[in-house]
């Protein structure tokens, strides 16, 4: 399989499908399996007010329910056991946990199983068994219980860095083995344990680079890959 896009393959690709959809503040969207119909895929897209699902390869909508996440909705929609998870909103926070299996047309309010003001308004949370982690953009490592929504820890990080300022955490935590990364703006990376109590298993900064680290990292064969507004690193063992 090619690793890498070159400027000939982009003049080879073809748009399959274009939809406007009328939002300027609505950010990834994410691809969820269909445990129900295993043939089926539904493209999750949260905009402002509403939660949509759509035919990946027609850009049709399939289903769709209202949500009380208003103006951005950065953090993309995580997926697990046929439930999406959404948090983010402006001025107001809010996540939700809307059960979307097999549906179609409009959800009804019984689909959202819970809802609250704990959410993250940047970082998107990461899916470890049956509970959502992430470093939110306070300087909070949070862990919540998916199913019912409970938070079983919210442990402060300390996040500041030289010239530091405005929200500490924009990139999304990651799970590697059984350990959660979470990558802050100027204050480094922080590694704690993917279970229902925090235990901080180290911080690290790269002490040489004093720019932002905004991006998700991401890992590969063993290595994990940063990136900063002036470099990007791979870093392994």
């Amino acid at each position: 399989m090619k690793s890498i896009i070159t400027e000939e393959d982009l003049e080879n690709f073809s748009i399959e499908w274009f939809k406007e959809i009328g939002y300027q503040f609505a950010h990834g969207p994410n691809i969820a399996p269909d445990s129900e119909s295993p043939e089926r895929d539904d493209l999750i897209l949260p905009v402002p007010g509403e939660l949509w699902g759509m035919n990946p390869e027609t850009g049709k909508l399939r289903w769709f329910t209202k949500t009380n996440i208003t103006g951005n909705v950065s953090p993309s929609p995580v997926l697990g056991n046929g439930t999406v998870y959404i948090f983010g909103g402006y001025p107001s926070l809010r996540r939700s946990a809307i059960k979307v299996d097999g549906k179609k047309g409009e959800l009804k309010e019984e689909a959202t199983i819970w809802e609250d003001n704990q959410s993250s308004y940047v970082p998107t949370p990461v899916y470890v068994n049956n509970r959502l982690y992430w470093a939110s953009d306070t300087g909070y490592a949070c862990c919540v219980d998916a199913k019912s929504g409970d938070m079983l820890f919210r442990e402060r990080l300390d996040a500041r860095g030289k010239g530091s300022k405005g929200k500490p955490f924009y990139a999304g935590s990651i799970l590697a083995g059984d350990k959660i990364y979470a990558v802050s703006r100027w204050g480094g990376t922080f590694v704690f344990n993917a279970d229902k109590e925090f235990k901080l298993i180290s911080h690290n900064k790269i002490s040489t680079d004093d720019s932002q680290f905004h991006g998700t990292p991401a890992l590969s064969n063993g290595e994990i890959f940063l990136r900063s507004d002036k470099y990007l690193y791979c870093i392994s063992e």
